[in-house]
């Protein structure tokens, strides 16, 4: 049994009016001769996938940032709401200003706690 250790590869002198004809024209190359280059390459679902999760954690982030803004602005008006209660229930009954001061601040301090934990 004979192995065959050249192939054929197409020659690239061969003219368009050649190939036209019909006629074929191959050369033939020494595996050895042929330039294999061992170079790490980075298949494409691996770049793929790491755009993905790259995607994916942007918009995660977005998101997040988005909750936050919405969850600070809903508790600078709870506050805001709630002082201008204050000062009202103060003109009205002085003895409750610094129970209703304690109030305020403690949702203040809540609110706070919460924006910083999410």
């Amino acid at each position: 049994m004979e192995t065959n250790t050249y192939y054929e590869t197409p020659d690239p002198l061969c003219t368009q009016e050649a190939q036209n004809d019909g006629s074929k024209s191959a050369s033939l190359m020494n595996p050895a001769s042929m330039n294999f280059s061992l170079e790490p390459v980075e298949p494409t679902y691996a770049r793929t996938h790491s755009s993905r999760l790259l995607t994916r954690r942007a918009e995660n982030e977005a998101t997040s940032e988005r909750y936050r803004a919405q969850l600070s602005q809903v508790a600078m008006t709870n506050t805001a709401a709630l002082s201008a209660l204050e000062t009202q229930i103060t003109a009205v009954v002085p003895n409750a200003a610094p129970r209703c001061k304690t109030i305020v601040d403690m949702y203040a301090l809540s609110a706070s706690a919460r924006i910083s934990r999410w």
